[in-house]
């Protein structure tokens, strides 16, 4: 299950079993950071520009995809994420937004954006889509080969 929102609920999300937190766009200290943020210059006169560049920042860069990754593998995993996002801030939201829709694009897998403990009642279990596997499958393979290119580099690929 893939849950995202702000560090209110976060107590309620670390007692769930099998549960894995992320930074996404928090100033929250204490949890792994993604390092999915892109430059504040990534533009769009819509929002289906952004998101298109946003998913081709994301794609596009082998760091920033195997950032990625580390949701889509949890999930796959399976595992629960929760992505602790800063809701004050437009800049995040959009991005979020954009991060889910590419989510549910490419792998056929819904998040939900948990508010209260009411939300809970609305997140269910999400499986990859028939469409969803066949990108699982390209995306691991791209992601095992860069993590040997970057070993064999001696650098670290996170």
């Amino acid at each position: 299950m893939l849950m995202y929102g702000d560090i209110l609920v976060l107590n309620d999300i670390l007692e769930m079993p099998q549960t894995k937190v992320y930074n996404y766009s928090s100033l929250i200290e204490g949890y792994p950071r993604l390092n999915l943020m892109p430059p504040r210059s990534l533009g769009g006169a819509t929002e289906y520009e952004f998101d298109v560049n946003y998913m081709q920042y994301i794609i596009g860069n082998d760091i920033i995809f195997m950032n990625f990754m580390t949701i889509i593998l949890d999930l796959y995993n399976g595992f629960n994420v929760y992505l602790i996002v800063d809701e004050d801030e437009m800049w995040s939201c959009m991005l979020v937004d954009s991060l889910m829709k590419l989510i549910q694009q490419r792998y056929g897998i819904n998040g939900v954006r948990i508010h209260s403990l009411e939300d809970f009642q609305f997140a269910k279990e999400d499986y990859f889509s028939d469409y969803g596997i066949i990108n699982l499958d390209q995306d691991k393979e791209r992601y095992a080969y860069l993590d040997q290119q970057y070993k064999m580099m001696g650098a670290d690929s996170k």
